[in-house]
């Protein structure tokens, strides 16, 4: 069976039903045609976690999510990234065949670098817009002002502080971890002899550097030392529309948790915004950000008979609500009991799986550091 990779990233949060949705429901599914595991990358989260209390609290957060989800009998795999001896090593040697060039296509550095020079090129024009306005005037006529100046000087002023911002940022927060992370993604994909990772197209670019440097490793020795993996990308994943009808997400504040309260999702549900239409009237169920929820979690059978409903007219947006409110407290039912009765474990019992994941992931690096070491040395 081939392999397949994936991680937990502990944000601290839990899962909107939109992520259960996209990721982790499909996750389920795929781990009946692969041999998969979910690591949990708590050595990526110390670029912005340094708090080992806050750490380990989102690592179990994280931990009771996905085993609402799978289960705790489950056959998925799940470890600790910094649980595995060897891992860094394995970062540090891939590193030594990283070009520089590479990394420079990070996003992350890309990003930086465009909103830096972007800065930079207002400032170079607003510069030279204040010489072509001291050499003009003020004369007081109505071609170049005073105000004209002090405006240009202001603005002059404004981006230079950006700029400044940028900077600081860029040289006080953005370290090492970031220029190095897609060489760490690297380890955790290649280092594991893993043939398949599902990724959204926004993290592609890491799955393709992997791929980069173990061709790099394996075109330097002229052998297949390293495994090549492929991205999964399923197109049909439909996009979870959130509470406003944007995209659900957190950033939007327009989400619904996976293990949301009865009440707070009534609470949620009053909020979504509809037309003015009166209670007599007939409504279209494709423009209502209500009935595209009830479209999504809802059965078949009752989809179709709320759409008559909308039509028809004699039902109201709160009667909507409400049968919205029946349908997402059964789907998200089953993941709130699940999370009540594994939050009551102590870490001991939780991290169980855990530990055996441990377990099997440590002798799959080891066999790989075993196999680079016959041509490397170390």
């Amino acid at each position: 069976m081939k392999r397949m990779i994936t991680g937990i990233k502990p944000t601290g949060t839990f899962p909107h039903i939109g992520n259960l949705m996209g990721a982790m429901l499909p996750l389920r599914e795929n781990a009946k045609k692969y041999d998969t595991a979910i690591f949990i990358p708590d050595l990526h989260a110390l670029t912005s976690i340094r708090d080992g209390k806050i750490l380990n609290e989102n690592i179990r957060n994280g931990l009771i999510s996905y085993l609402a989800v799978l289960g705790r009998d489950t056959e998925v795999t799940i470890f600790r990234q910094s649980d595995i001896v060897g891992l860094n090593k394995l970062e540090w040697i891939l590193s030594c065949f990283t070009p520089y060039s590479l990394m420079l296509r990070a996003h992350t550095f890309k990003d930086f670098e465009s909103k830096k020079e972007d800065y930079e090129y207002k400032i170079a024009w607003a510069k030279w817009r204040i010489d072509v306005l001291k050499e003009l005037g003020p004369d007081g006529s109505n071609v170049v002002t005073v105000n004209d100046l002090k405006w240009a000087e202001k603005e002059l002023q404004d981006l230079s502080y950006k700029l400044g911002e940028t900077k600081k940022e860029y040289y006080d927060d953005l370290n090492m971890w970031t220029f190095n992370y897609p060489i760490l993604m690297a380890a955790d994909i290649i280092g594991y002899d893993c043939d398949v990772v599902p990724v959204g197209k926004d993290q592609l670019q890491h799955l393709e550097m992997a791929r980069d440097i173990a061709r790099y490793v394996n075109h330097h020795y002229q052998a297949d030392i390293l495994r090549e993996p492929k991205a999964i990308i399923d197109d049909a994943i439909a996009v979870i529309p959130g509470l406003d009808g944007r995209k659900m997400s957190k950033s939007y504040n327009n989400y619904i948790s996976m293990f949301e309260s009865t009440a707070d999702l009534k609470k949620k549900i009053a909020t979504i915004p509809t037309d003015s239409l009166g209670l007599d009237d007939p409504k279209n169920p494709d423009t209502c950000n209500v009935f595209a929820l009830i479209k999504t979690f809802g059965e078949k059978n009752e989809v179709e008979e709320i759409r008559t409903k909308y039509k028809k007219g004699g039902y109201g947006y709160g009667h909507a609500k409400w049968d919205l409110h029946i349908i997402l407290d059964r789907f998200i039912a089953p993941y709130r009991d699940a999370y009540a009765e594994l939050n009551k474990l102590s870490d001991d019992e939780l991290f169980e799986p855990v530990r055996r994941g441990n377990a099997k992931m440590q002798a799959r690096l080891d066999e790989v550091m075993k196999r680079m070491k016959k041509y490397i040395g170390v």
